[in-house]
């Protein structure tokens, strides 16, 4: 009975053991296990310049492999070695003057499958030790313009006599005496915002060691000034485009020059500044920018403007969010006719469909326009009125398709049929679920 019981109870505890195997071979995500790992270093682990460092690769899954290698980001390079197999032992040698940073270390590998794998971690190459000192390589910084931006390069003399790049390390930590006038990030980009000075302290390591350097930055007043500072389109449809002025006004002590002024994005421009003669001080010009979205989503661009006295252009930020075209197309709540003329013609540079005769405007004249695709969001099966009126005096449909999405054919439009003897009437034109 007492054997029996036991046998029962390490049947129950094998059981339990299986199971907790076969939970460990999931990820938290209830994902399969993964075919190809790196266990050792682990992720974020610290790794010093100089030395060599031991990668060992696995395979969760008990995957077979026909080749593996292990490669470090930049300096790092590929192991020395290769493996037909895991696990496998992988070394690479870290430089001794390599800056002090994270670095990305990738193992691939193909299974015996003919499957391409790859993983990485990411590991931080800094010194044991701290630097004597820090230096900028640039002590201070002018700029031309606000709106510019300029890395700076920190380097930290150890006392081993060594040199190397600190400016990305995890040590290191930057901030402005005044974000107002120039904001730093986190890997040393610097940019101006406003006219004005300030500071940029870098600090290695704790504060109480007094490992730091400052950098002093001068962003002088703009040359011009534009009114508004940036544009914003708000929302757009896509395949429709309208267009917003700023004013250029030179704010300088001297004739200014504008040299060109271009666009980037879904955004093209116009002016008054590049075909005038020098402007004057505290003379205005005008910009009128125009933004006409491909795509849909959040379009962001920029005006840039030469001129006589920064070398590098100065640029503001354009932004708008383009939709996809609605069916209700001038917004008034309602889909009517004029609704499906703005489709049809802001899709006719996506045309694909034939001529068509019968096609007319609002007036009831004849028009020969391409059908294309619209966005048109939803099922129509709405009635028009024909009431557009032909040569003869006879009622014509003042639209002969309605263009929804999903329209890859033009022979899938359905166009509406009228004889003469039916006269002005109503009728659905458009039955199509999509």
């Amino acid at each position: 009975m007492n054997t029996h019981r036991l046998r029962i109870e390490w049947h129950i505890v094998f059981s339990a053991l299986l199971a907790a195997l076969a939970v460990a071979h999931v990820s938290e995500a209830g994902q399969p296990p993964a075919l190809l790992a790196i266990s050792s270093p682990s992720d974020g682990a610290n790794v010093r310049p100089g030395q060599t460092l031991s990668v060992t690769v696995t395979s969760p899954a008990n995957a077979q492999f026909e080749g593996v290698a292990v490669v470090g980001e930049g300096p790092i390079g590929i192991s020395t070695t290769l493996a037909t197999g895991v696990p496998g032992q992988f070394t690479l040698d870290v430089p001794a003057d390599i800056a002090c940073r994270r670095y990305i270390v990738t193992a691939d590998g193909t299974t015996a499958a003919g499957q391409d794998v790859s993983t990485s971690v990411t590991i931080d190459v800094e010194r044991s030790d701290m630097p004597t000192s820090i230096r900028a390589a640039h002590p201070s910084i002018g700029f031309e313009a606000p709106g510019a931006s300029v890395p700076i390069r920190i380097l930290g003399s150890f006392t081993d006599g060594k040199v190397l790049d600190v400016t990305r390390s995890t040590n290191v930590v930057y901030e402005s005496s005044d974000p107002t006038v120039a904001t730093v990030s986190s890997s040393g980009e610097v940019t101006a915002l406003a006219a004005g000075d300030a500071v940029i302290t870098v600090t290695y390591g704790p504060q109480a060691q007094n490992i730091i350097v400052t950098i002093p930055v001068n962003v002088p007043a703009p040359i011009f000034s534009i009114d508004p500072a940036q544009l914003n389109f708000g929302e757009q449809i896509v395949g429709t485009s309208t267009s917003l002025q700023v004013t250029l006004t030179n704010t300088t002590e001297g004739d200014l020059e504008i040299a060109s002024i271009t666009a980037t994005g879904d955004y093209s421009v116009t002016d008054t500044c590049v075909s005038s003669p020098l402007l004057a001080v505290s003379a205005t010009c005008t910009i009128t920018v125009k933004f006409a979205p491909t795509a849909t989503g959040a379009r962001a661009g920029a005006i840039r403007i030469e001129n006589g006295v920064t070398i590098l252009p100065v640029a503001f930020g354009v932004t708008g969010t383009a939709l996809a075209m609605k069916c209700d197309a001038n917004g008034d709540g309602v889909i009517t006719l004029a609704d499906l003329l703005i489709i049809r013609n802001a899709n006719v540079q996506a045309a694909s469909g034939p001529h068509d005769q019968r096609d007319a405007t609002a007036t009831g004249r004849s028009t020969s326009q391409m059908f294309g695709t619209a966005s048109c969001d939803l099922r129509l099966n709405s009635e028009l009125t024909y009431s557009a009126v032909d040569g003869s005096g006879n009622p014509e449909p003042v639209m002969d398709a309605v263009l929804l999405r999903g329209v890859q054919n033009p022979s899938e439009i359905r166009r509406p049929y009228r004889t003469p003897q039916q006269g002005t009437r109503s009728k659905p034109v458009w039955e199509r679920q999509i």
